[in-house]
């Protein structure tokens, strides 16, 4: 009876949406009996699936938008009181399909995929999806602000998959528990999706159309679900692990044993408040399988923006996210007012003098994450973090002492967003917190006692979804010591206090510095194969989020355009390509030049499936404010970037994708060059293994070496810096099956730099370079030296008289590093997996003299490798089980 009810909803709404509403509609068909559910294997063999209203007629995406899909897709879709099931059958040539194993969430694994993607908030903004392989390989993502994808996000969900004669079939199960929404809601977004790899095709039920710049917003209705109540059970995931520690002999002493025991516990709690909100609690969070960050050697006076990598802090990312930058490269690219990064950062302390033993994280005691969708359709993010404080144990020939290297700190970022006009409007606004608490004893003045940033955006699209405005404003407050002020106005960030810079004053009694920033775009994003944007941004001189954001530009005012141009049905030659231009230019709020650059850059899928790109940046002579870490700012050259690569057909077994670069200054002579290759070889369906090796040269007339005081004034040298990066990064994966596989990370590291052409800065804003930067000695072995405390100085004359007056340490350097992770994990249910981890960590550096002239990666390798002594390993071993509550 209740699957005649739902024919008869499916009729009634297949004549209103003839009568005009064109969005496609899919009826549920109901489950009131719990014997009645299907089984999932994978296997459409159970009668109440024959009952259902079927899903079909996929329309391409690509490579022939808008046409009908040449494979045959059939979806039906059932819905109890617990659960949505989803059965479809993929007809297809079974030598067509591509199957091969991959571990859970292989968001690289080039294979056939069927999707499910559900708008449970139907704010057709945000969407679930889970996907499958032929294999039974699971993955999920998260879409939030229509078209942007959230690959960290995770459920526990239940799917099945076969191969058979005619194609493939797959059985899903997704827990309601793993959805968001609302009680009573009548109707969700819904699409489907499907990927044959080997045509390049892809295909929804719900037609998207890359020409449109709309993705979520286009999906189709699900209905017929009937009075759905969220089932607000709480999930409970606690872990345990076990394991040890092996440091090498030389870095043995008092504080830090050969063998060391490691034990961690801790426990993840998600529990739901209403029918749409929901609570994530973390205590004594773990973080042992997050893959170790890419090596690199930092030269610049900013600090380097790493990815997230920890699970707590990916999962639902989106909520809390607020870009104040513009584009997708360049400085102001990644600039955020929340970082999570921030949370558990090394202690910020150094500790000087003696032995030491110092923690190489702050301890996240607690965390929590509230959100979810409230009355009003707004949706909130609330997110709390406490961390320890933290202390060292410094051992001097009068005995031992602790010091406090990172304060007890308490963080918190709020964020809402409400969305209008169907999705076609909205509002968003954010504020973050942080806030240290120092003791009596604490030596840690200079850094900010607390922080605050707060930020609102709106966007509006018209003109029938093909422009959109959009706009930003954020805040920010700080308050602290004197001494915490000084540091931060005197920082590379803000350069207070530069000679050349009137309008950048040090004031040493403030004990708070205030300042804003905002952005503005108007931009064509559907409609045609057309889009183009004009673009603004300006940040004043005080702009700090850095406590709990990133941000390394400030004081700066300007904008620019872009003019892009893509076909996306394919001709004889072409699938498809695309070419764009754009400008951009900087100033300083006391009038200095600090970009002019024009880019042009495109790209082309060629009919054999391969992809060629290519680029060319040009940029203008501009101020550099923290090359001299704190003095004048100093004209850097006109200079140019080209950049091009290809990428093979990722359908094949074999897939190769190389890239080559470089860039030249005018005047100065500077230049770099290098490449990467990445090899992907899959001998078998079950195995795969990649390769990564990259290569840089680079000579840069005008590296910062030293700052040295003459008779009260600043001296500032640099030198010509010739660098050679090779690295390598190595991965190979072995899958038993969906739910058990063998991973290895590695990645070798070496970056050598020699210098000469010591020069001294004369007059920064000249034009020639000889004038702004005269060379005092060709090569450092020409300088007068002497040794001292073991080190050897070199002493320059800086100012043409005769007499050397300043004494400097050789700047060579050579830095080797290994990092190596083995990971084996077995889901042995969902939501509860079992880890074996191994690690191995090699590196060392050479300064000064130490260091040789010439970049040997072959011996490098060899001692990274245990070939050649001279780079002992630490190793880690550990084994660890999390458990999930909660089915």
């Amino acid at each position: 009876m209740a699957a005649f009810g739902g024919w008869l909803l499916g009729i009634a709404v297949a004549a209103a949406t003839f009568e005009g509403d064109t969005t496609r509609v899919l009826v549920a068909a109901r489950l009131e009996d719990a014997a009645h559910r299907p089984r999932i294997d994978g296997r459409l063999d159970e009668n109440v699936w024959q009952r259902a209203p079927v899903a079909t007629d996929f329309v391409q995406e690509r490579p022939q938008p808008g046409a009908p899909a040449r494979a045959r897709t059939e979806v039906r879709l059932l819905v109890d009181d617990a659960a949505l099931y989803v059965g479809a059958r993929l007809y297809d040539a079974p030598d067509s399909v591509l199957a091969p194993l991959g571990p859970r969430d292989a968001t690289n694994l080039t294979s056939d995929w069927f999707d499910v993607l559900v708008d449970s908030y139907h704010d057709r903004r945000t969407a679930f999806q889970f996907s499958v392989n032929p294999r039974g390989v699971q993955k999920d993502v998260l879409y939030y602000d229509d078209t942007r994808a959230d690959p960290s996000w995770d459920a526990v969900w239940d799917a099945a998959a076969r191969v058979d004669s005619a194609g493939w079939t797959v059985e899903i199960r997704i827990p309601l528990s793993q959805l968001r929404f609302r009680s009573g809601e009548p109707a969700w977004g819904l699409n489907f999706r499907r990927v044959r790899a080997r045509a390049d095709e892809v295909s929804h039920w719900a037609p998207i159309l890359p020409t449109e710049g709309r993705y979520v917003s286009r999906f189709g209705k699900l209905v017929g679900m009937g009075d759905l109540r969220p089932r607000r059970r709480i999930e409970l995931l606690p872990y345990g692990a076990l394991g040890a520690r092996r440091r090498p002999r030389a870095a043995v002493d008092p504080l830090h044993p050969r063998h060391e025991a490691l034990l961690r516990a801790g426990v993840d709690l998600k529990i739901p408040l209403t029918s749409a909100l929901t609570a994530n609690v973390t205590v004594n969070p773990d973080f042992g399988q997050a893959e170790a960050d890419p090596a690199y050697v930092n030269l610049t006076a900013f600090e380097v923006f790493l990815p997230e990598k920890r699970p707590f802090f990916l999962e639902g990312t989106q909520i809390f996210r607020f870009p104040v930058g513009l584009g997708d490269g360049g400085q102001v690219a990644t600039d955020v007012l929340f970082y999570s990064r921030r949370i558990g950062r090394a202690p910020q302390r150094a500790v000087l003098g003696g032995m030491a033993r110092v923690p190489e994280a702050t301890t996240i005691l607690a965390a929590s994450k509230l959100s979810g969708q409230v009355r009003g359709g707004w949706t909130v993010g609330i997110l709390q973090a406490l961390t320890a404080r933290e202390t060292a144990e410094v051992r001097t020939g009068a005995g031992s002492a602790w010091t406090t290297v990172e304060p007890f700190t308490h963080y918190a970022v709020v964020r809402a967003q409400r969305t209008l006009a169907a999705g076609n409007a909205g509002f968003v606004a954010i504020l973050t917190s942080t806030n240290r608490a120092f003791g009596a004893t604490d030596s840690l003045n200079f850094l900010p006692r607390s922080a605050y940033a707060a930020g609102v955006e709106g966007f509006r699209r018209f003109a029938a979804n093909t422009m959109q405005v959009q706009a930003k404003l954020a805040a920010t407050w700080v308050t602290g010591d004197s001494v915490a002020l000084i540091r931060l106005q005197r920082s590379a960030v803000h350069n207070f206090g530069r000679p050349d810079a009137p309008h950048l004053k040090v004031d040493p009694r403030a004990r708070s510095m205030g300042g804003w920033a905002g952005t503005f775009t108007l931009e064509r994003v559907g409609g045609g194969n057309w889009r183009w944007g004009v673009f603004g941004l300006a940040r004043s001189p005080g702009f700090e989020p850095n406590d709990l954001g990133f941000v390394t530009l400030v004081d700066a005012v300007g904008g620019g355009a872009y003019v892009r141009r893509f076909a996306v049905r394919p001709t004889g030659w072409t699938r498809s390509w695309n070419v764009s231009v754009s400008s951009s230019t900087l100033f300083s709020w006391g009038g200095e030049r600090l970009l002019v650059e024009a880019n042009a850059n495109g790209g082309v899928q060629w009919a054999n499936l391969w992809f060629s790109f290519g680029g060319v940046s040009v940029r203008g002579a501009g101020f550099d404010r923290a090359a001299l870490r704190g003095g004048p700012a100093l004209l850097s050259p006109p200079s140019a970037r080209v950049f091009l690569g290809t990428n093979t057909d990722p359908s094949r077994s074999f897939q190769a994708t190389w890239t080559l670069s470089g860039s030249r200054e005018w005047d100065t002579g500077g230049w770099d060059g290098g490449g990467n290759l990445n090899l992907t070889w899959r001998p078998a369906p079950q195995a795969s293994w990649q390769v990564q090796p990259s290569w840089t040269v680079r000579w840069h007339p005008w590296q910062y070496v030293a700052a040295r005081s003459l008779d009260g004034r600043p001296r500032y040298l640099v030198a010509g810096l010739e660098q050679r990066t090779l690295a390598l990064t190595m991965r190979a994966s072995y899958v038993v099956s969906p739910r058990l596989s063998v991973q290895l990370y590695a990645q070798p590291f070496v970056s050598g730099g020699r210098y000469r052409d010591l020069r001294v800065v004369a007059d920064p804003h000249a034009s020639a370079f000889e004038r702004r930067l005269p060379r005092i000695a060709r090569r450092f072995e020409s300088l007068p030296a002497r040794e001292a405390g073991g080190v050897r100085l070199y002493r320059a004359d800086t100012d043409g008289d005769g007499q050397a007056d300043v004494e400097l340490m050789r700047p060579d350097f050579l830095v080797r590093q290994l990092a190596l992770n083995l990971v084996a994990r077995w889901d042995v249910r969902p939501g509860s997996s079992l880890y074996l981890v191994w690690t191995q960590n090699r590196a060392g550096t050479l300064a000064g003299d130490n260091a040789p002239a010439v970049v040997d990666p072959f011996d490098a390798f060899a001692r990274l490798s245990g070939l050649r002594p001279g780079l002992p390993p630490n190793h880690a071993l550990l084994v660890k089980m999390t458990v999930w509550f909660g089915r």
